[in-house]
């Protein structure tokens, strides 16, 4: 058995059979109701030789992670939250809050109008999610960008609204996305998910976790995306063209998606590879990113031999 116990109260066990110098990836899952140091250990066994069968850590837990949702989906195109990309990711990212039961994910996601950025104070949210947003006036883009040189998350969700020739003059040369856009596509036969880039920290997540391989998930329009100088395509579809493409800016980092979330665009949303991808992504850009990749103090996986 695999055994998870935080402040010495058993949370979770599973059963393994390995054959001899076999590997074995699995996530945990734990709510922690308030910010604390929690000392967790991984453990194997029983067996003769117990010793080496024991990983503890202490990890620091947060207090709740704001992220804020710009939906940019003119008014009435939609018939509730729900229907829209932006309502998508909100329930992806905290589904008991916006049900008003608690929260068990941490984060806490707030949508706004465009016109509303203006009004908030951005170092209050961890991540700043631009949905279906083509540019933004110069002031609100500029603090979004300074916002994201001091340390912030950006991801963009272009939707059906973006104009791409608009997006490029505004969000690509003024140096907040990290790829222009060259309209959309539609796709037959329906597109899949090509491999990760390994040797970026989102791919080095994916590299073992065989059942979030996005096998399942099949595109019917994209973005062609090209990426600036600087940029990093992390994921690529079948046929060569990008999918999530990331820069880093300063101390922050800019992620974009090349599609819509919408069921019109892709089944993403309707398996079980989405949820697991927006909250790693989220992670990866709040700067949650495990040790192996120098930014994060906690080690994301514990290995007991």
């Amino acid at each position: 058995n695999v055994r998870l116990t935080v402040g010495g109260k058993p949370i979770d066990a599973r059963a393994v059979t390995l054959p001899k110098e076999a590997r074995y990836v699995t996530d945990f899952f734990y709510t922690f109701h308030m910010p604390r140091e929690a000392p967790c250990e991984f453990a194997l066994g029983p067996d003769a030789l117990d010793a080496n069968n024991h990983a503890a850590s202490l990890l620091e837990i947060d207090a709740l992670n704001k992220i804020l949702i710009v939906d940019g989906t003119p008014e009435g195109n939609a018939a509730g939250p729900a229907t829209t990309g932006a309502g998508l990711i909100a329930y992806a990212l905290s589904p008991d809050a916006l049900l008003g039961q608690g929260n068990r994910t941490g984060l806490v996601a707030e949508a706004v109008r465009p016109g509303d950025l203006r009004k908030l104070i951005l170092y209050n949210y961890k991540v700043i999610i631009l949905y279906n947003v083509t540019a933004l006036p110069a002031d609100d883009a500029s603090d979004l960008l300074t916002a994201c040189r001091e340390g912030k998350g950006i991801l963009i969700v272009p939707g059906e609204d973006v104009k791409s020739a608009e997006f490029n003059r505004a969000a690509a040369a003024g140096g907040l996305a990290p790829a222009e856009l060259r309209g959309i596509h539609d796709a037959a036969p329906p597109l899949q998910a090509g491999p990760w880039m390994l040797s970026h920290p989102l791919g080095r997540q994916y590299r073992d976790l065989r059942s979030e391989s996005l096998a399942d998930v099949v595109w019917t329009r994209r973005f062609e995306a090209r990426p600036l100088q600087g940029s990093q395509a992390v994921l690529d579809a079948s046929d060569g063209s990008p999918l999530l493409v990331t820069r880093s800016v300063g101390r922050g980092t800019v992620a974009l998606l090349a599609f819509d979330v919408l069921p019109s665009w892709t089944n993403l949303a309707l398996t079980s590879s989405y949820v697991p991808l927006l909250h790693r992504l989220v992670a990866y850009l709040s700067g949650r990113r495990g040790a192996e990749d120098g930014r994060a103090s906690l080690p994301r996986v514990r290995t007991a031999a």
